[in-house]
């Protein structure tokens, strides 16, 4: 998947003489635990982004640390795009730069067949 600059957010840029950042090919993960979407620390960064405000993140390890939220859009595989505002958090130890909270998974059907380990997810 892809993570980009909200299509405001590039007018904005385009507007003020810059060229706005290429997306980012980003590897995701889908996590039913998860009750917001977060994106790794230093993503937002790449893109240019400021914070559109701040959130308390809880993790098995910690509770109510602050972290700053962004507004982003996400680029899925099947083309499917979803703009939206994500966490941004420390994933450290992990290969993936995103987590697929339920606030995008309440939007569509998520299907997991542990059988033939797939999944389906349209939005």
């Amino acid at each position: 998947m892809h993570l980009a600059a909200t299509q405001a957010a590039e007018t904005a840029m385009r507007r003020a003489g810059q060229a706005p950042p290429a997306p980012i090919a980003i590897e995701a993960q889908i996590d039913t635990g998860a009750g917001s979407c977060a994106i790794q620390q230093g993503l937002a960064q790449q893109l240019n982004l400021k914070p559109v405000g701040q959130a308390r993140l809880n993790t098995p390890t910690s509770l109510g640390v602050p972290a700053d939220v962004y507004a982003v859009r996400l680029v899925f595989p099947d083309q499917s795009v979803l703009e939206l505002v994500v966490i941004e958090a420390p994933l450290r130890g992990q290969s993936l730069q995103c987590l697929i909270g339920r606030d995008i998974l309440a939007g569509g059907i998520f299907v997991y067949n542990g059988l033939q380990n797939e999944y389906t997810l349209v939005l």
